[in-house]
């Protein structure tokens, strides 16, 4: 209920792309903490667009069809993991570079220490 509220008083403030709550509900239970919410604010107003975080198969595959080509290969990941949201992120190539790279580097490299066993 309170994502919700927040949802609609977002609205409120000018928040434009806000899913409907069935939807949200739909990806929270599908993705869980993959899903991802993403915003750029403009002129006073927030776009907001959601997307599941990349896995592993969705990187390699975009690196193996695009890897020499950063953009193509984000766009890729950003073509295989957008949810929904404001329209100006399918339609504005300024706002969908900028989620094709926040999709890119939401997928985690992590490095460890090797030690001997």
């Amino acid at each position: 209920m309170l994502l919700i509220q927040m949802t609609m008083k977002k609205k409120e403030l000018g928040v434009i792309g806000e899913p409907t709550e069935g939807n949200l509900n739909k990806w929270s239970k599908k993705y869980g903490t993959r899903l991802k919410r993403f915003e750029i604010t403009d002129d006073g107003k927030i776009y907001v667009a959601y997307f599941a975080k990349p896995t592993l198969e969705t990187v390699q595959a975009a690196d193996e069809n695009h890897g020499d080509k950063p953009v193509e290969r984000n766009l890729f990941q950003l073509n295989n993991c957008y949810l929904g949201g404001s329209e100006v992120y399918e339609k504005d190539d300024e706002f969908r570079f900028a989620l094709a790279n926040a999709v890119a580097k939401s997928f985690r490299i992590l490095t460890g220490v090797l030690k001997n066993g």
